[in-house]
């Protein structure tokens, strides 16, 4: 689930992109990535509660 987790934030989250170096900016980037990441989810999680899928199937 890791592996699943990672590859999901880099894709739809955009979380490997930065156009900043300092520490600040990139932290807030990461932090609104995550944010974000986790709002998809839980739509996708609850979108398939209501449809009655398994979380488990694709």
């Amino acid at each position: 689930r890791i592996e699943e987790f990672h590859r999901g934030v880099k894709q739809c989250c955009n979380i490997g992109n930065f156009f900043v170096r300092k520490r600040f900016p990139v932290l807030g980037h990461i932090s609104l990535a995550m944010r974000a990441f986790f709002i998809l989810e839980k739509i996708r999680i609850d979108k398939k509660s209501y449809l009655g899928m398994s979380l488990e199937e694709n």
